[in-house]
């Protein structure tokens, strides 16, 4: 069965990673780990002056690349779980919309199962049952879904 695990660093995500850890030992497969890297929609820069517009854009891109370090290590420590169970995984950082990225890996990776937890960072301070990311997962995705509480 391939499994495709979204980790977020909250956790919620890790306690996806233990179920994935406890599917996948009974059922063999691809295992890969994903965390995506919130990409803020484009503004309106018509007016903005040059230097600054550039100064914004490359502050942008510093942050954008510290974000991807810090999403990586989480995988890779959540990797080290999996490999502690001799299981193999991949990681994939990705940038944009969450719950668009994961099903668009899950779409072109022919995944069997997205495992996510119910709720991510995002969502955690909201008393709601469900968060945005995963319910949209949930609404998009052509797979089976497996949500962690």
């Amino acid at each position: 069965m391939n499994l495709l695990v979204a980790i977020d660093g909250s956790e919620l995500s890790f306690k996806a990673a233990d179920v994935a850890i406890g599917l996948a030992k009974n059922c063999p497969g691809k295992i890969t780990l994903i965390s995506v890297v919130y990409q803020e929609p484009a503004y309106n820069a018509e007016n903005m002056p040059a230097h600054l517009l550039q100064h914004i854009l490359s502050a942008h891109e510093d942050l954008l690349e510290k974000e991807k370090e810090r999403s990586q290590m989480i995988l890779n420590f959540v990797a080290k779980k999996f490999e502690q169970e001799n299981l193999k995984t991949q990681t994939i950082v990705s940038v944009g919309f969450p719950s668009e990225e994961i099903v668009k890996t899950a779409d072109n990776g022919e995944y069997d199962m997205i495992i996510i937890g119910c709720k991510g960072l995002t969502s955690l301070t909201r008393k709601m049952f469900i968060g945005s990311v995963t319910e949209r997962v949930i609404y998009y995705a052509n797979c089976n879904i497996l949500v962690v509480k």
